[in-house]
């Protein structure tokens, strides 16, 4: 009686659950579908990060533009505590992001398919097309061999990544933690069932 509850309830563990989303933006959009959805899509350096009483402002050197932003630098929006789905922007770094305008304002939305650029490579290869221009810097030019290493990098941030960053970084942690779950399942059963022999 025991073996058979036992394999009741760990059947019932393997059916798939219903599909309950706690965002409406659980269901991660399409390529093309994101593009149409988002007023600006941008490659961005991210200069600073300033938080305020009720969000973080980003500010950012725009790398590259494929919709509506020419402007070369840019303040955004983003909540303090989530961010996109890829968590806060972090200053330094470089991001394909999915703009909205609000209120004259450029805003990070928390259901936005920002990704930090090593994990766009897929994302750039469709937008490849799309780039438009951006309007020159008011401030001074500076001459290549004066360039800062921070801009030299924000520069080449569209160059394609190398063969091992090719892959979305987050399917392969699904990925690890899905084999782990059956791998522990799997030695329990193991365990079990030699016990009970």
């Amino acid at each position: 009686m025991k073996k058979a509850a036992l394999l009741v309830l760990l059947f019932t563990l393997f059916l798939p659950a219903p599909s309950t989303l706690a965002l409406s933006c659980a269901q991660l959009l399409s390529m093309e579908a994101a593009y149409d959805t988002y007023d600006g899509v941008v490659i961005g350096h991210v200069e600073d990060v300033v938080q305020t009483s009720s969000n973080n402002q980003i500010h950012m050197t725009v790398v590259r533009s494929f919709k509506t932003i020419t402007e070369p630098s840019l303040v955004v929006d983003e909540n303090m505590t989530w961010g996109a789905m890829n968590g806060p922007s972090e200053e330094g770094s470089d991001y394909l992001f999915f703009l909205r305008q609000k209120d004259g304002k450029w805003e990070n939305p928390l259901c936005s398919p920002s990704v930090k650029i090593s994990d766009a490579y897929v994302d750039l290869e469709f937008l490849k097309d799309k780039e438009i221009s951006i309007s020159p810097s008011p401030s001074p030019t500076v001459s290549p061999a004066a360039e800062s290493p921070s801009t030299a990098g924000a520069a080449n941030a569209g160059a394609e990544p190398a063969a091992g960053q090719a892959g979305d970084s987050r399917h392969l942690w699904i990925a690890a933690g899905i084999a782990g779950v059956g791998l522990i399942t799997g030695l329990f059963l193991l365990h079990y069932f030699k016990r009970n022999r």
